[in-house]
């Protein structure tokens, strides 16, 4: 998930497709939304990530995907996914430098340039050998069979602590690039296919901040 994060603040300096970063859960109410919605929007974003349900039929998440990229989303969130996923669009997004659709409500074919990181959630998610290689699954484990009965959180109003730590976040963030920078920038030793710039980067500072099992799940 750290991974994640530094990611998304250092997507316009890699300049090549980054994976789709999943967190995933066994049951409902383990917190996944609140990983994307709130953490990653309210602490690193400055508001929070708005879902996008990426649709049944192909045709649709296509066009839901173009819509978000003609909307700036530096960040698309994919709420709530199937328990299998398997479209043609999706994949282009996680590994094509541009991404190319049909504008909404016309026939012209819109070429843009592809800068986003997508994040997914949902619970026991699998997807085709295709997306599945393009995944980096963030694996949240209950300790209980209803978590969404928990009582005992540390933060209950997670948004406005989140909010009140924001500059802290931000600064954790770019402390450990600035570290990775002091450090001679080393890259990283896991080389991921398709991605070879993204593991090489956020491999290196994952490791230099001391972070070794980053990426070890990924055959998973």
């Amino acid at each position: 998930y750290f991974g994640l994060l530094v990611t998304v603040i250092l997507r316009p300096a890699i300049a090549e497709p980054v994976p789709m970063h999943l967190p995933g859960a066994p049951v409902a109410g383990s917190g996944k939304s609140k990983l994307a919605e709130i953490v990653l929007g309210c602490g690193v974003l400055g508001r929070p990530l708005p879902a996008t349900q990426i649709g049944v039929r192909e045709e649709e998440r296509e066009k839901r995907i173009l819509a978000a990229m003609l909307a700036g989303d530096s960040v698309i969130n994919l709420d709530n996914l199937r328990e299998f996923i398997d479209s043609a669009a999706l994949a282009s997004l996680l590994t094509a430098s541009e991404f190319r659709g049909r504008e909404l409500g016309h026939s012209k074919m819109l070429v843009l340039p592809n800068d986003s990181t997508v994040v997914g959630s949902g619970n026991n998610v699998h997807a085709t050998d295709e997306i599945s290689r393009r995944i980096v699954p963030i694996m949240l484990q209950p300790s209980m069979e209803s978590p969404e009965n928990r009582q005992d959180y540390r933060h209950p109003l997670l948004r406005a602590y989140v909010e009140s730590q924001v500059h802290r976040t931000r600064a954790a963030l770019f402390g450990i690039v600035q570290a990775w920078r002091d450090a001679g920038r080393p890259l990283g030793a896991r080389v991921v296919g398709s991605f070879e710039r993204w593991s090489a980067v956020v491999g290196g500072i994952m490791n230099a901040a001391g972070y070794a099992e980053w990426a070890t799940n990924l055959s998973a």
